[in-house]
């Protein structure tokens, strides 16, 4: 593998007291290990009641499990002195609008400390949600088809971005675990990401804790995503090499392109899948069986090399344009769009905007709420705000939007924006009539 220009081993599903051994040789060999020391998946054989992961990532029995099974592993890797932490791959939260994760006791816990959190008081929550609730003792999820049957978006909305927030969490509580042993790693996971209600994936607040993360690049929204809201530092990049059905498909010239496309989003990193492999995966490899590198992977190593060595380099520091374009994400608006059942997803909006701006060759940002609303946005040089989806936005984020208009910036949008509030209820009057016209109803954009 050194021979052959790679740089770092990717040991998978590694974990427990002699994890290491299989990472030694690699060492020996003057390669860095970034080990895969754990996974979130969900059982594929589970059979948990309806609407209830399983495992609950709210559970502290498992959470403790998690700890203990990554403290042990991170100390016996300690001594070959990793790049980073994998905390697995196709990590999803899951469920679907059929099967709503999650209502196990452990995240309705979860869920009720969430809310009196956001809300203080049982009386202010009462207030929003129209409810008659004693306390928050007493409140209970409620799922998609009873909110939209009583009419009433608050509390599903709320529950879905608590749920969210309690999958940042348990990824933000494996990483301080180990930065608490070793400072200097990396830290993530990747092959993940959702841009669905379901998914319980916010990518602002998943990319504050995290400084490793790597998507599949079949959507353009993801991977712009991470480099738009990464901290700096982060290890990022796509994953490609020779997999029969997408991300490159073994052939030489998109192994040569894959680098270079990694390298011109701002990424610092090259994620090849796969090696070597066992007999199920034989034909997905990089080396042949007696390990000389086959042909799509000596592309692929020559193009890093370049990289790496010539004056190509220099990019690697270099700042990317952003031609003044930021496109706004909001969950918020993800889940107002599903609770209203409208003709097109966040996620198709966004990788339709996201192909057409790179078919123009213009170059943006993905703009979180937070960065609107703190004042990141206005430092940002930008000139142009694209609220795709956003029907539903808060106080703060319409303040924001109307002061960077009266700045002389421009707004396009594509459905009406800011018609419904930050509970998802019909804004009356609408705050961004003057700036678009008169809307429809929200129960008019089917």
């Amino acid at each position: 593998f050194r021979v052959a220009g790679v740089d770092t081993v990717y040991p998978s599903h590694v974990w427990g007291e002699t994890a290491a051994r299989r990472s030694v040789e690699s060492v020996r060999a003057g390669l860095t290990v970034l080990p895969y020391i754990g996974d979130l998946r969900t059982p594929g054989n589970a059979n948990p009641p309806p609407n209830q992961r399983e495992p609950a990532v709210t559970d502290p029995v498992y959470q403790a499990q998690l700890v203990g099974q990554i403290r042990t592993t991170v100390q016996g890797f300690l001594p070959l002195h990793p790049t980073g932490y994998s905390l697995g791959d196709e990590n999803y939260f899951g469920g679907s609008a059929g099967n709503e994760f999650c209502t196990a006791p452990a995240s309705v816990a979860y869920f009720r400390n969430w809310l009196e959190k956001r809300y203080g008081t049982i009386a202010a929550l009462n207030a929003v949600w129209h409810t008659e609730f004693a306390d928050f003792a007493a409140v209970e999820p409620v799922l998609l088809a009873a909110a939209r049957q009583q009419g009433n978006p608050a509390p599903w909305l709320d529950f879905r971005l608590a749920m969210e927030q309690s999958w940042t969490d348990i990824f933000a509580l494996l990483a301080r675990e180990i930065r608490s042993l070793d400072p200097g790693g990396v830290i993530g996971h990747e092959g993940s990401g959702s841009l669905s209600s379901f998914g319980g994936f916010d990518w602002w607040s998943m990319l504050r804790e995290l400084d490793l993360f790597v998507p599949y690049p079949e959507r353009h929204s993801g991977g712009n995503l991470v480099r738009s809201f990464r901290n700096p530092g982060t290890m990022a990049s796509y994953w490609y090499g020779a997999y029969t059905f997408s991300c490159g498909g073994r052939r030489e010239t998109t192994m040569r392109y894959f680098p270079w496309y990694s390298l011109f989003q701002g990424f610092n990193s090259a994620w090849y899948f796969n090696t070597v492999g066992h007999a199920n995966m034989a034909h997905e490899v990089g080396f042949a069986a007696d390990l000389r590198p086959l042909p799509h992977f000596a592309a692929t190593a020559a193009a890093c090399a370049e990289i790496k060595t010539g004056f190509d380099r220099l990019l690697l520091g270099s700042a990317r344009a952003h031609d003044g374009i930021a496109i706004f994400y909001s969950p918020l608006a993800i889940h107002a769009n599903t609770f209203y059942n409208r003709p097109f997803t966040v996620e198709q909006e966004f990788h339709g905007m996201a192909e057409l701006l790179n078919d123009l060759g213009f170059q943006y940002d993905f703009v979180s709420s937070a960065q609107l609303t703190d004042g990141t946005f206005a430092k940002g040089g930008y000139r142009l705000l694209i609220l795709a989806m956003a029907e539903a936005m808060t106080a703060d984020e319409v303040a924001a939007v109307r002061a960077f208009h009266a700045a002389g910036g421009a707004l396009l949008a594509d459905l009406p924006p800011a018609i419904e509030d930050e509970h998802g209820r019909p804004w009356s009057p609408q705050p961004l009539a003057d700036l678009f016209g008169i809307q429809p109803a929200g129960s008019e954009l089917v």
